[in-house]
């Protein structure tokens, strides 16, 4: 009698850790779940092309000084309702040329500074607008923090036509849900 008594007790106490375990796996999935979708959505920024359309524009510098794009007031005058303060800016795509294929492009964000980049270019095909005429050069941004201005420093003569901003949004409302 004894020993069916401890076996069955035995057999109880089996099944109350297996109820207690599959509790507890239950709880802890539950928690993950909630915090996994309480996550702040910030984290999540993905990443948004703003393309600034500068028209084929002529520019260069003055007596050997580089020419300077404003990066942030083109795209305040192009996109209005955009807040710069929530992106972070990663790269940048160039679409010019040079005139003689010895220009270089340097991106400077706040006080940071990129490497210089050669612009492509070839005398006769300088005052063609085709598309094929234009190089386009990626400048990957020298810092994280997106704070201070946002220019691109052109030494030589240039043709920009187009340049194509690569921010994160932060401020992005959207869910995948």
């Amino acid at each position: 009698m004894k020993r069916r008594e401890m076996t069955l007790n035995r057999q109880h106490v089996l099944e109350n850790n297996k109820n207690h375990l599959v509790k507890g796996r239950t709880l802890a999935v539950l928690i993950f779940l909630t915090a996994l979708l309480l996550l702040p959505m910030t984290a999540l920024a993905e990443l948004e092309r703003y393309v600034l359309d500068f028209g084929d524009r002529h520019i260069g510098g003055r007596r050997g000084q580089p020419a300077t794009l404003m990066l942030k007031r083109a795209l305040k005058q192009q996109y209005p309702w955009i807040n710069t303060r929530n992106l972070t800016l990663r790269n940048v795509i160039l679409v010019a040329k040079s005139r003689v294929g010895r220009g270089h492009a340097q991106l400077r964000v706040g006080r940071r500074v990129s490497d210089y980049y050669r612009v492509a270019g070839h005398p006769r095909a300088f005052k063609k607008n085709h598309r094929k005429t234009y190089d386009r050069v990626r400048l990957y941004s020298p810092t994280y923090n997106s704070r201070g201005p946002w220019q691109i420093n052109l030494s030589g003569n240039f043709k920009v036509r187009k340049i194509v901003l690569i921010a994160e949004n932060h401020n992005r409302r959207y869910y995948d849900w």
